[in-house]
């Protein structure tokens, strides 16, 4: 009910729609068949389990959902687990990851720019779900108990599963430096990282097969602005407010 969390998540829309749009240019770009691309979450069983798992999360989040009552603020919590914490926080960025490599290897550069526009929203998206599950813990210790720790952990792991099983449809063979064990790894390397977040311990040890990530994941970044474009908001905005004066300033 806060109301700065009301204000933060109608930017997140705004975001997602933006998100959205991106992607399906970039679908609509590529020579693809695109029939073929919108039909893969109905007939590649992998992505139509994890589109129907966040499915069942998400149905519970209408105008039935009690928040006053035990049950209605665990159901709350599970929601945000799944959709902030395995979805953006897991899902998302196996595929940042899988985008960005190309990168790493001087192939499709524009591309990646637009992930890190992506990527730098669904951090923010991300961190916002960690602090308000921990929030909402602290402010509500009486739905906490072993059994519901349990549980939030074992959505993570499942989460984690459902995306080992997509990456290995993804990729049958290797491509471009890029497999399934590769990729998996660092899915599980995340995963831990968001246990840790969430106050649990690491569940799958792994050590982080991408290290590179760790600057594309920096949400400050200095750029020659005469090789690249900053993706910073708010370098951008002040750019775009120069501009518009320099415009004002030749008309005048």
């Amino acid at each position: 009910k806060a109301p700065e969390a009301h204000l933060y998540l109608a930017k997140q829309m705004w975001e997602e729609a933006n998100h959205c749009q991106a992607f399906e240019y970039v679908l609509e770009t590529f020579p693809l068949d695109k029939e073929k691309i919108y039909q893969q979450h109905l007939i590649t069983p992998s992505i139509k389990a994890k589109e129907d798992w966040i499915s069942n999360f998400l149905a519970k989040m209408d105008e039935r959902l009690d928040i006053e009552t035990i049950e209605g603020k665990r159901d709350f919590v599970r929601n945000l687990v799944a959709y902030n914490i395995v979805m953006e926080g897991i899902w998302f960025y196996s595929g940042f990851m899988v985008a960005l490599s190309f990168r790493q290897r001087k192939q499709l550069r524009n591309f990646g720019s637009m992930i890190d526009w992506v990527l730098r929203d669904e951090s923010l998206h991300l961190k916002f779900g960690i602090n308000l599950i921990l929030t909402i813990l602290e402010e509500n210790p009486e739905i906490v108990d072993e059994g519901f720790g349990e549980e939030i952990k074992n959505i993570i792991i499942t989460g984690v599963e459902m995306e080992t099983a997509y990456n290995k449809d993804m990729f049958p063979r290797g491509i471009l430096g890029l497999n399934a064990d590769y990729v998996n790894q660092y899915v599980r390397y995340v995963a831990d990282r968001r246990l840790e977040e969430l106050g649990f311990e690491p569940h799958f040890h792994d050590t982080n097969p991408a290290k590179w990530m760790a600057s594309a994941t920096d949400t400050l970044e200095l750029v020659n602005f005469f090789e690249s474009q900053n993706t910073s908001y708010e370098v951008n905005a002040r750019a775009n407010k120069e501009n518009k004066d320099e415009g004002e300033k030749e008309v005048v």
